[in-house]
């Protein structure tokens, strides 16, 4: 997956877990916009479920996941970690 954009990874991220939840017999809700505090919601009736996908990297057996965001324009590059 080194050669996909971080765009192109988010939505193959979204996309599997899409997949394994639908499979799970879950509804799965997507929001009409991007740019949200959530990528999927899980409707677990009565309740709705935030769902933010992330993508992880199998290090020396270790799942790691980054808990940022990051921002490209022309003129700059920023992260902010997630916080509450």
């Amino acid at each position: 997956m080194n050669h996909l954009t971080p765009s192109q990874k988010g939505a193959a991220a979204e996309a599997a877990i899409t997949a394994v939840a639908i499979q799970l017999g879950l509804v799965v809700l997507r929001p009409m916009c991007e740019g949200g505090r959530y990528d999927l919601m899980f409707d677990l009736e009565p309740a709705l479920l935030r769902v933010q996908c992330k993508l992880a990297r199998r290090l020396d057996g270790v799942l790691a996941v980054s808990f940022q965001t990051s921002r490209h324009t022309p003129r700059i590059r920023t992260h902010q970690l997630y916080g509450r």
